[in-house]
């Protein structure tokens, strides 16, 4: 699937550190590598049809638009609520 009008992506790319601090079978204890910001994620069911587990999946496919096109539809959405 293509992107959506508001799938924009703005700005540098960045790469995540995630430091594990704990791992088991159950939960997974994590925390920023650079901002220190803890994180607790927990297993999902082995569910293949388990629709949270594989929320993510979507978005992948997803393609952002283009920076003119993001700015352009915006910048009308302004005018629009100004004069509409």
């Amino acid at each position: 699937r293509k992107g959506r009008l508001f799938n924009i992506n703005i700005g540098p790319q960045t790469s995540v550190l995630l430091d594990t601090t704990y791992c088991d079978d159950r939960i997974r204890i994590g925390m920023g590598g650079t901002s220190g910001t803890r994180f607790v994620f927990r297993r999902c069911p082995d569910d293949d049809d388990d629709v949270e587990a594989n929320e993510f999946r979507a978005l992948l496919t997803r393609k952002p638009i283009s920076k003119p096109r993001a700015l352009a539809s915006l910048g009308s959405l302004t005018v629009l609520g100004l004069y509409g």
